[in-house]
């Protein structure tokens, strides 16, 4: 495979986040991005940025998320960020964004998502913060329906099915507080919680060759393998650094599970950053529990998984600024793209195969994925 470099912008501030999808209702899409200064951005594929709005003077924007409630209209769009205002956007024929309602958190927003909660048909908003609590929101007037408070921050949750009550749908989420809860997505009835010794930084589930299984872990190191029935641990691995993220999916009928540790060397050595060796890792875990490959001194990001010609690949951002593309299944990088900052999000577009990237000193490259 080849990535070839197709357009870059520069931009005074940090990009944050990179969203793709249909925001203008006339079947063109747009890449969105958000910056550490609190603007808003919005290009053409080719490259033509066609809005910049300040939506959070000085105020940095962690997300931005595009959504239809009912599956039937132009998607709008939801931002949140270092303020803890989530905002609910749509894109008027005038090219501007027209705000449709706000929901204040009192801390930054660390996470956005949508269910169908009811199951009626129409998506709520799902968001939670740093300001300790998890909120369902009716996505057309961003009114609280339900939430829960954590004894500190949320960090990251979830969205899956019991395989004991698939008609039951469950959210869990982790917290700075060290523990994971569970709740019934309709009404936040707690189901289960469990409470570790330090801060839990991602929390996820997959099918293993048994049963539905929550995969989590945190600032002690270790990744924690929990069955979704019982709630017990059935097994562990240790590593030198912080779980960091997980990315759960699907392909030969089975479930996989990426997994990368996080180390904060960087910011103790004064030596240069691209010749830093990192201690962390990109792993790639079956559905037995088993490691099968892992790729060394690789410090993630962001990642995103993607299929293509019926084969799955993953998408890597790095610490060093590097994009990758690797090879679900052997762990084989496929594809290496070096640049000088830090890369905060990675994004692909499966119509025309584009791969997104954006960074710390204000760069956002677009790549054309070419397959030989």
């Amino acid at each position: 495979m080849e990535i070839n470099e197709i357009w870059t912008y520069n931009h005074d501030y940090p990009i944050l986040s990179l969203e793709i999808g249909n925001i203008n209702g006339n079947d063109e899409i747009s890449l969105i991005a958000t910056t550490k200064n609190g603007e808003i951005l919005l290009f053409t594929l080719q490259g033509e940025l066609i809005l910049k709005d300040l939506i959070s003077e000085n105020q940095p924007i962690w997300h931005a998320r595009l959504f239809d409630k009912d599956g039937v209209g132009r998607q709008k769009l939801i931002m949140g960020g270092m303020d803890g205002c989530l905002r609910a956007f749509r894109y008027d024929s005038l090219n501007k964004l027209e705000i449709m309602w706000t929901h204040q958190f009192s801390s930054s927003i660390s996470g956005i998502m949508f269910e169908d909660v009811n199951d009626n048909g129409q998506k709520e908003v799902i968001a939670y913060s740093l300001d300790k609590t998890l909120r369902i929101l009716n996505a057309n007037d961003g009114n609280l329906i339900w939430g829960q408070i954590f004894e500190d921050g949320i960090g990251d949750a979830h969205l899956y099915r019991n395989n004991e009550n698939l008609n039951e749908k469950q959210i869990i989420a982790c917290g700075n507080d060290g523990t994971i809860r569970n709740f019934n997505i309709k009404n936040g009835e707690l189901k289960w919680f469990k409470r570790y010794s330090n801060k839990m930084r991602c929390v996820s589930s997959f099918d293993s060759i048994n049963e539905k299984i929550i995969a989590t872990g945190g600032d002690d190191k270790v990744l924690r393998f929990i069955n979704s029935k019982d709630h017990e641990e059935i097994k562990t691995f240790e590593f030198k650094d912080y779980v960091w993220k997980l990315k759960p999916f699907s392909i030969d009928k089975s479930d996989k599970l990426i997994v990368s540790t996080y180390s904060f060397d960087y910011l103790n050595d004064t030596s240069s950053l691209n010749g830093l060796a990192f201690t962390s890792k990109l792993m790639y875990i079956n559905h037995y529990l088993e490691i099968l490959w892992e790729i060394n001194n690789i410090n993630v990001e962001s990642l995103e998984t993607f299929e293509l010609k019926k084969k799955m690949y993953i998408l890597v951002g790095t610490t060093k600024g590097t994009v990758i593309l690797v090879d679900s299944s052997s762990g084989k990088i496929l594809a290496e793209i070096k640049k000088h900052s830090c890369s905060n999000s990675v994004k692909y577009w499966s119509e025309r195969q584009l791969i997104f990237s954006c960074h710390d000193d204000g760069s956002l490259y677009s790549f054309q994925l070419n397959t030989l």
